[in-house]
C-alpha cells in the first residue's frame, strides 16, 4: 500500500478511487501500488477523472470547472397586463391654498414648520 494527496480548488470534492468513496478533499488517500482511477465530485462543478500511476505519481491537485446548467426557459411577459396599466390613469391631484395645509406633516421640512408652529404657538 502507498498514499497519495488530493488537494481540489474549491475544496471539499468527493474523492472516488476505482469508484469508491474514499472522502473529501482535500485528504490522503491509501491505495496499492499500480493503477488507479481517481474521480472527483462536487455539487455544481464538473466531474473530472484522472489514472493515477502510483508508481510515479503521489499527488493529484485539481482546479474544479463549474457545471454550466441547461439555458433557462424564456419567460413569457405578461403584454396585455402591462398595456392595461399603463392605459389606467388617475386623476389630476390639484393643489390649492385651502388643501395645502395638513394637521399632520408629509415630509421632513413640513415636520420641522409642524414642530416650530407647535413649540411657539403659530397658525
Amino acid at each position: 500500500m502507498t498514499e497519495f494527496n488530493v488537494k481540489t480548488r474549491p475544496v471539499g470534492a468527493s474523492v472516488y478511487v476505482d469508484g469508491r468513496l474514499n472522502g473529501t478533499s482535500p485528504c490522503t488517500v491509501s491505495a496499492s501500488v499500480g493503477t488507479h482511477t481517481v474521480t472527483l465530485r462536487l455539487e455544481g462543478y464538473r466531474e473530472q477523472t484522472y489514472t493515477m500511476d502510483l508508481n510515479s505519481t503521489r499527488s493529484i491537485s485539481a482546479q474544479l470547472i463549474r457545471e454550466i446548467g441547461a439555458p433557462s426557459e424564456p419567460v413569457s411577459v405578461q403584454t396585455e397586463t402591462v398595456i392595461r396599466a399603463a392605459a389606467i390613469t388617475s386623476p389630476p391631484i390639484v393643489t390649492t391654498t385651502a388643501n395645502a395645509q395638513q394637521s399632520e406633516p408629509v415630509d421632513l421640512f413640513q415636520y420641522i414648520i409642524f414642530f416650530f408652529r407647535g413649540v411657539f404657538g403659530g397658525d
